[in-house]
Parts: structure tokens; sequence; C-alpha cells
């Protein structure tokens, strides 16, 4: 017996040992404690958006232009992946706020509770559950979503932009999305000479199919469902998730012309951006080939380009034509996402800034001044997905950039829903702002018109005495601040002194 009792007594302990430490080593996921640390957890920091202001003039030239040092900072609550096959991006991912600011984009690993993702087509069931999230099963629950179910096929809305580039950290602004080391093939692609004397525009043929989104938690610690050193993976700053995911198409094309500007879009706007390719569009865009260098990318649809130089429009026709609706055959490929802050779930505008310097032409447009009508419709304020957002009050903002002094005069919608108002004697130290405010005072929605001189230019080759017809080719302007909306106006009856 007592040999008995030497031999069992090892084995006991030995066992009474191992289910404490495996008890000590299980600790209790405390909810309670992780959402109060992500949401006492502070926003990452970032520059304050503002729109281009002049840093300084240079004047080192001694021809008949001068050169003149800018500024800019831009906020976009969408961004733009032109990497579709990125394993960052998809819905319900973790990435650490202050890599997105840099454009690094470095992912947090947790373990994760299940997630429901949704899509915005209709006409079948619209969700599905995702029982343990992460790039492999998010793709799988995706697959099943779009290839399993028979969703109504979306109306076909393409959308236009153009931009001026004049560097290639200003590159990044047109393109709506600031990545360091992946997804620079597209701006690679895109690539222009700045040592030329050049104009330099990125244009953006955007088709939005639809989206993934991603049920907002009720608590932040509803995303994780075991303990894990939160500390150790979370620090600093409240962390971003993706929250939304847009697929569908894009065509870009960069353009380095020796056309001035407002040449150059009044050429572009000819051949296609009025939405169709009309019969005097190979005419036109054949002006902008003799001048330019034309490379192309499509990220999205049927149609595959990748920085191929192009010299007529035959590109252009077949994007239009090519994989324009959605199908279980031509979903459409990641073209853009939208982050929330885990910790409060608001949405995350990322702010990017760029410094360029402009070579400016010194002649006499510079002593010029114009009046016009502004032309507002009602219905003209929509969101980028085409909703019609009513305006409560509207106002015209006039600044005087020099002085900083500005006054605002409020606008009201007749019988017929629209209103002109009238401004004279706008010179180039002049901005105008169409400011859209609720009934607390708030501006809501902030529009910006272009640059005095770049309208008195465009008035100096335009003769049908509107610089933009509501009616037939309005400007259409994203907004100021956070590119959620856009305008549709125009500006009307103008003239030069």
């Amino acid at each position: 017996m007592y040999k008995m009792t030497k031999i069992v007594l090892p084995f006991v302990m030995a066992f009474l040992f191992l289910a404490c430490s495996e008890n000590e080593t299980m600790p209790v996921f405390d909810k309670v404690e992780l959402n109060e640390y992500l949401n006492n957890l502070p926003s990452v920091l970032q520059i304050a958006p503002f729109e281009e202001r002049k840093i300084i003039q240079k004047n080192a030239r001694r021809d008949q232009y001068t050169l003149e040092e800018y500024e800019v900072a831009v906020g976009f609550d969408e961004q733009f992946l032109f990497n579709p096959s990125s394993e960052i991006f998809y819905p319900g991912s973790l990435v650490v706020a202050s890599s997105v600011v840099e454009g690094s984009y470095k992912p947090i690993s947790a373990p994760r509770a299940a997630i429901v993702l949704s899509t915005s087509l209709t006409g079948d069931k619209t969700s599905i559950t995702v029982d343990s999230p992460k790039l492999s099963t998010t793709r799988d629950a995706i697959s099943t979503l779009l290839k399993d179910r028979n969703f109504d096929i979306p109306p076909a809305n393409l959308r236009y932009t153009t931009d001026e580039v004049f560097s290639n950290n200003h590159l990044k602004i047109a393109l709506g999305g600031n990545y360091e080391g992946f997804g620079t093939n597209v701006s690679g692609s895109l690539a222009f000479n700045y040592e030329k004397e050049t104009t330099k525009v990125v244009v953006k043929m955007i088709q939005k199919f639809y989206t993934i989104d991603v049920d907002v938690p009720d608590q932040s610690a509803a995303f994780f469902n075991e303990s894990f050193d939160f500390k150790e993976k979370i620090v600093n700053h409240k962390p971003l998730y993706v929250s939304s995911v847009t697929y569908g198409r894009v065509f870009l094309m960069s353009i380095e012309s020796t056309m001035s500007k407002v040449e150059l879009e009044a050429a572009l706007q000819a051949s296609f951006l009025g939405g169709s390719v009309g019969v005097n569009a190979e005419t036109e865009f054949g002006k902008i080939v003799k001048t330019s260098t034309i490379k192309a990318t499509i990220v999205g649809g049927s149609a595959t380009i990748a920085g191929q130089e192009i010299g007529d429009l035959s590109a252009v026709k077949e994007f239009i034509a090519s994989g324009a609706s959605y199908s279980k055959e031509n979903p459409g490929l990641p073209i853009s996402y939208r982050l929330r802050e885990l910790g409060n779930n608001e949405v995350f505008t990322n702010v990017l800034y760029s410094k360029y310097t402009k070579r400016v032409r010194v002649d006499q447009i510079s002593n010029k001044s114009i009046d016009f009508d502004i032309n507002l419709d009602w219905y003209g304020l929509k969101t980028k997905a085409g909703s019609v957002l009513k305006p409560e009050r509207v106002f015209i903002r006039r600044v005087d950039v020099v002085t900083g002094k500005s006054n605002e005069k409020e606008l009201f919608f007749g019988s017929e829903y629209k209103v002109k108002s009238r401004l004279e004697l706008l010179t180039k130290k002049d901005k105008v702002y169409i400011v859209f405010r609720d009934y607390s005072n708030k501006d809501t929605h902030v529009f910006a018109l272009p640059a005095m001189l770049d309208l008195i230019k465009k008035g100096l080759l335009t003769s049908n005495g509107h610089l933009y017809d509501l009616d037939k080719s309005p400007l259409k302007t994203e907004e100021l601040y956070h590119n959620s909306s856009i305008l549709t106006l125009g500006i009307e009856s103008y003239k030069i002194y």
C-alpha cells in the first residue's frame, strides 16, 4: 500500500498542476474593459482640409511666365482602390489608423467575432454571415452572396471627372488615394514628366455597380470573440475598419499636352466628357492627340488596358460599351472603400496634402473682370450615388483672397424650382462658393466655382454666351471638403471687361 501511494501521488500532483496551469492561461474575455479602452483612445491626428492656396510667388523667370507655389489639403470619405487584388481591403478588416495616414496600411490581426455582410443590390436576400472573418472566409462569403442569389441589374451610371496635376504627390489627390509601396502600379502607368512645361490632366470615368457593407457593431468589443492582448495590438489611436467596399469599374486616362488647360478641357468636353461619343467626338479628340501623349488604364469590367498609349477614341468606346452592366459574369472589381473608427463608428476622412508649383502665364487676362449668372436647380444637389439632396438654405459666398473679406447672399427658389443670381466685376482676386446650410445654420455642403482667371480664359474661347449652360452643358463639381456630394449648376450670360 505504501508503495502504491508513492507511485500514484506524483501522477495526481501532475494532473492538478496542469489543471491549474490551464485555468491560469484562459483569461475571461472582458468586453467591458475592451469597450472602455477603445472608446477612450483618441482619433489619429491629421491636418485639417483646406482649399488650394498660394504660398509664395517665385520671380526667377524672365519670360512671359511666372512660377507660383501652392498647397492644398483634401479630405476623402471614400478612397479609390487601384489595386483590386490587395489583401488589405475587404469588408470588416481592421487597420492601424496612423498607417492609413502614412499610406502603408498595416492590418490588425486579432480573434474576430462573426460579422454580417450585405449588398446594395436588390431583388433577393441581401445579407450573409461570416462566422470567422478573415480574407479567405470573407471572399468566400461574398462569392456565395453574388453567385447563388439573383439580383436586379443596377442602372448604368458613368461619372466623369478631370483634374489638373502639378506633381507626383499632387497626383495622389487627383486619383483619390494615398498608397506607399502597393497600389502604385496605377500611378506608375499614369506617370507624367514634371520637368516638361505641359498641361497635365487625369480623366476618371467611374461606374459603380454595388457596395458590400458590414453591419456597424453596437459595441466596439462586438468585433472580437475572445480575449487577446488588445493593449499591445491596438495602441495610441482608435483603429479603423473597412465598413464598405464599392465594386465596379474605372477608366483612367492621363493626358500630357501643349494645349492650355482651358483648350484641353473644352476639347475633352466636346469629345466624350459630355456623357456620349458624338458625331464630332473623333475630330475634337484628334485635336488632343496631335498635341498630347495619352495613356489609359482600366480597372474592372471586361476590357483590360494597363498604361497603354492610345491615339483615338476606340478604347473609350470599348469601355463605355463593354461590361457596362453588372451580371454574375461581370461583377466588377473593388474600386473604392470607406473606413470607420472602431470606438465611435464615425466615417474616417483621410486628408491628403500636397505642395506644388504652377507655371502661370503673365498677360492681359490677369487684369480683366467678368460678370455672370449663377443658375441653380432645386434638384441639382445629389449624393455621389445619384440621390437628390433637398436643400434647406443656399447662399453664394464671395471671398476676396487678398484681404480675406467675404460677403454672402441667400438665394430663394421660385415656383419652377430654379433660381438665378447675377455676380458682377469678378476678378482674379475673387473666389466664389455655393454654400448649402441647414436650418440650424450649419454648413452641410460647400462647393467652389472654378478660378476667375480660368472662367475668363474659357469665356474668351466661347461664343455662345454661356460658360456652362445648365440645360445643355452644366458644370458638375464635387463637394469641397468631404467629396460626398455633387452639384450641377449653370454659369451663364457672361460678360468680360
